[in-house]
């Protein structure tokens, strides 16, 4: 019993005592209707009882509620002591999106409220984007899986704000943040559990099995953890390993990824479909004319020789700069 309890139950009693020594001193002294007089006593008691543990209760539970979020502050994104909603989260490169060189200052676009302006070029539409905002569409857990540096966190983000715009954003800082992380999500109906690179946040104390069935099972909700990883490390899980340090961490990887309901591979090299969305952006958005070898208003008698040279093995032309529109 906590103390507040305990003093509510003290003054209680006191109030009953005080009643009964009333009605017992008015019955001596002849006093008539000493029952109503008694009543009126005890009912004032209890009211008195009731308004001060009301009271009690509700500084009790503004006081749970400030540590709670005080400590998910600690642990997960919460600009102004608040979890914010996806379509708010305006700078992807706050979530772990590379930066790009900024344009000329005459070709900039105004900055979006909350955004970093020029700092990330125009995103091209992978292949993939439409399976991964299908999955999107519902409770569970969407795994993208890929090379470093090939767009998984910026292909994740964008298709998170043009299918969940207004769910919750939940994004640990770290791993010892995901326990805070996932009792926030488990608190909403709607939310995004966001893990840019999913080893980061596997081991003591991280995500679990349990975690992830009790976040996306069941009706009622709709809950998405939304993770990436690169292809290395999912080798590592799936592969399994030995006793040795690492033991633990990799079949904990491979509890998560064999929990993955969708597991999307991001492509290295650009498709001819691919590129072509690139050379369209490319009239926008300067530096990804650039990538590919050509100004603007060239693009379009360049096209053949930019899919000949993005056929040669391992070579993709401006591949650093272009997958940079779409790359983590």
């Amino acid at each position: 019993m906590n103390r507040e309890r305990i003093a509510g139950v003290r003054v209680l009693v006191v109030a009953l005592v005080l009643a009964i020594a009333v009605a017992v001193i008015l019955d001596l002294a002849g006093v008539k209707n000493w029952p109503a007089k008694v009543g009126a006593a005890l009912a004032a008691a209890a009211a008195t009882v009731l308004v001060n543990g009301t009271k009690e209760w509700i500084a009790s539970t503004l006081k749970q509620q400030a540590d709670v979020t005080a400590e998910r502050a600690r642990h997960i994104l919460m600009p102004g002591d608040k979890i914010p909603r996806v379509r708010d989260v305006a700078d992807p490169i706050a979530l772990g999106v590379r930066p790009a060189a900024p344009r000329p200052l005459a070709a900039r676009p105004a900055p979006r409220p909350g955004g970093r302006g020029d700092r990330v070029p125009l995103y091209v539409r992978r292949d993939v984007d439409d399976v991964l905002r299908n999955a999107l569409a519902a409770s569970g857990f969407v795994l993208l899986v890929g090379d470093a540096t090939v767009g998984k966190t910026r292909t994740a983000y964008e298709a998170m704000r043009a299918v969940l715009p207004g769910h919750l954003f939940i994004a640990p800082s770290d791993l010892e943040g995901v326990a805070a992380a996932v009792a926030a999500a488990a608190d909403q109906r709607e939310c995004v559990l966001w893990l840019d690179d999913l080893p980061l946040f596997l081991g003591p104390g991280g995500l679990t099995r349990k975690a992830i069935a009790e976040l996306t099972d069941g009706p009622g909700h709709h809950r998405v953890i939304l993770a990436t990883m690169r292809a290395t490390d999912e080798s590592r899980f799936t592969a399994g390993g030995g006793p040795g340090p690492d033991e633990r961490l990799v079949r904990t990887g491979q509890d998560a990824v064999d929990q993955a309901d969708h597991r999307i591979f991001v492509e290295r090299l650009f498709t001819p479909q691919e590129l072509a969305r690139t050379r369209a952006l490319a009239r926008r958005d300067s530096r990804l004319a650039d990538a590919m070898g050509t100004p603007p208003p060239a693009a379009s008698a360049s096209i053949s020789r930019l899919d000949r040279r993005s056929t040669s093995p391992g070579r993709t032309p401006g591949r650093a700069v272009i997958t940079r529109a779409a790359r983590p």
